[in-house]
């Protein structure tokens, strides 16, 4: 949490929208199931390597010193080849830049460029794990569409995954894909109503009071685009520790709208405190 603090400072985040996202994530499902599994001890540190290297190359981009890029490729090769469930990191690097320069021609040539290395990195693993590693699951064509073992990718599995990435409290994912028994009478599925709910009324009213805002606030676009992109392991297996870092995005999102949500408020005057409750029954939530 605190590598991806720092990374959400580099790329101008509020000091607000950073105390928002760090409550958020660390009373999701997803942060206490790494934590408490040591068995996913390789993921937690592969995803702390994987924030340092895109950090790291931030500052290059910005101070143009060669050894913050070959210190943020080393991080990125070690990321990479501790999980291959970190093969979208490239991506990453590529619409993070975007986010920090004009989107020209002339800038996307300049970005390209550094990021064939981390490109590079991603396909030497894949080969070196189909050569060296073959009983391992690898990419491969059938009649049905391109597989991944035994698994046919499916981007129905990667929407699902994305859609669970807003959901702090989880969902059952067995019993859903299974088609097994979701019950309608428990506190999961009220708090999970709930912060539905309370999503959709913060969208609807800044969108209502602050059109101009969601329109040019590029950071949300591009935070959205990665929040889907990092869901892409999930074509072949959905886990449910699959989601952090696309979690990690979204709720990056909510922070940001629900910061922006309490700045209109403190602009507009309430004649009693009667008014502030549902207001504030809705940060609560």
């Amino acid at each position: 949490i605190f590598t991806i603090n720092i990374f959400l400072t580099k790329i101008g985040l509020k000091k607000n929208e950073i105390i928002i996202f760090t409550i958020l994530i660390t009373l999701t499902k997803i942060y206490t199931t790494l934590i408490s599994f040591i068995t996913l001890s390789a993921l937690i540190f592969c995803y702390i390597c994987a924030f340092i290297s895109i950090t790291l190359f931030l500052k290059w981009l910005k101070e143009k010193k060669i050894k913050y890029y070959l210190m943020s490729l080393f991080l990125a090769f070690i990321s990479i080849f501790t999980r291959e469930e970190l093969y979208f990191l490239p991506g990453i690097l590529f619409l993070i830049s975007i986010n920090k320069f004009n989107f020209t021609i002339k800038e996307l040539k300049k970005i390209m460029l550094p990021i064939l290395s981390f490109l590079i990195l991603v396909l030497l693993h894949m080969y070196l794990r189909s050569k060296l590693v073959p009983e391992a699951e690898n990419f491969g064509l059938s009649k049905n569409g391109i597989t991944f073992g035994d698994e046919l990718l499916n981007y129905k599995k990667m929407i699902f995954a994305f859609l669970l990435s807003w959901l702090p409290m989880g969902i059952d994912i067995k019993n859903i894909l299974n088609a097994g028994p979701f019950s309608l009478n428990n506190i999961s599925f009220f708090t999970l109503l709930i912060w539905i709910l309370s999503l959709i009324f913060l969208v609807s009213y800044i969108f209502h009071k602050n059109l101009k805002y969601l329109l040019i606030k590029r950071k949300v676009l591009i935070f959205l685009l990665i929040s889907l992109l990092t869901c892409l392991p999930s074509l072949t297996y959905i886990r449910s520790f699959g989601i952090f870092i696309s979690s990690v995005f979204s709720l990056t999102i909510i922070a940001i709208l629900l910061n922006n949500f309490v700045e209109i408020i403190k602009k507009k005057k309430h004649k009693n405190n009667l008014q502030k409750i549902p207001i504030i029954l809705i940060i609560f939530f």
